[in-house]
């Protein structure tokens, strides 16, 4: 081990609170940088340079850049995954969690700018396949998307929702639909996110069809 490693080994088994606080900035810092070039094109010098840091002082509290990207995210996303985990087994109808499910993804879209957003817009099968932090990472997918794939279903079972659709094919375009507001929405500068929400709820319990269009005659 390095000696920058055994500092840092020792540093994060007695944390100060200048530590956690330091810490806490270049997570920060690592989050604009991974959300402006991306993970692939990210460095440790352009965190350092947008902490204000110099490389070593990153490297005092990261190993690399994927347990640095794994501190960005991981707290956000398991957040995430308690809340559906949380809303996929309350006894309500299946419209009932989707309304809710959005609700609360546009708000910790909001609560953890821009964490989530780093997290949505990487492909997550690109950063280790073997690696402990990436395994973690892929768990916590299955397991969100498994809490929403079992509400559509519950739902289809339940004939609130029509019967016929594909369970997986309803979260993929429900999700699809959220995650790409990563593209577009920024906290506090574009539509407030209840808003955004109550847009979405419409969309996918009701349509955008206002009314049955009559079919038109024919002449004879």
């Amino acid at each position: 081990m390095s000696r920058i490693g055994e500092r840092r080994k020792h540093a994060q088994a007695e944390p100060s609170a200048e530590y956690a606080h330091k810490r806490t900035a270049i997570i920060e810092a690592a989050a604009r940088v991974f959300q402006r070039s991306g993970y692939e094109r990210a460095s440790m010098n352009d965190v350092a340079t947008e902490a204000g840091a110099d490389r070593a002082s990153v490297y005092y509290y990261f190993k690399g850049k994927h347990e640095l990207f794994h501190a960005v995210i991981i707290d956000a996303v398991q957040h995430l995954v308690d809340a559906a985990e949380r809303i996929a087994a309350a006894d309500v109808p299946a419209a009932g969690k989707v309304r809710e499910l959005v609700a609360e993804l546009m708000r910790a879209y909001t609560d953890h700018y821009p964490y989530l957003y780093v997290y949505v817009q990487e492909d997550m099968t690109k950063l280790g396949q073997d690696d402990p932090s990436s395994q973690t990472l892929r768990q916590l997918a299955r397991r969100f998307n498994g809490a929403v794939e079992g509400m559509m279903a519950a739902g289809i079972e339940s004939g609130e929702f029509k019967s016929g659709l594909d369970a997986e094919l309803a979260t993929n375009a429900v999700l699809g639909a959220l995650n790409w507001s990563h593209r577009w929405f920024r906290p506090g500068r574009t539509t407030a996110p209840d808003e955004v929400a109550a847009v979405f709820i419409e969309i996918f319990l009701h349509g955008l069809v206002s009314a049955p269009v009559p079919a038109k005659k024919v002449q004879g």
